[in-house]
């Protein structure tokens, strides 16, 4: 369990994370990168504090749903 953890460095969960909040759409992604959905699911969560600065960032007005 820990290796599978290790094998993704920062910048690709990162963004990652952040095609989960431009689609809108977690399972999606899950499937088009071939990630676990749950293993997703805990990057949001970690993340989710960062992707709220770097969306409203970008437009202003994105509010990150948890």
């Amino acid at each position: 369990m820990r290796y599978a953890e290790n094998q993704y460095n920062e910048n690709f969960k990162k963004y990652a994370v952040f095609l989960t909040y431009k689609e809108n759409n977690i399972l999606k992604v899950s499937r088009e990168l071939s990630i676990p959905y749950s293993r997703l699911y805990k990057w949001r969560k970690d993340y989710s504090s960062q992707m709220s600065l770097i969306l409203n960032k970008i437009n202003g007005t994105t509010k990150v749903k948890e």
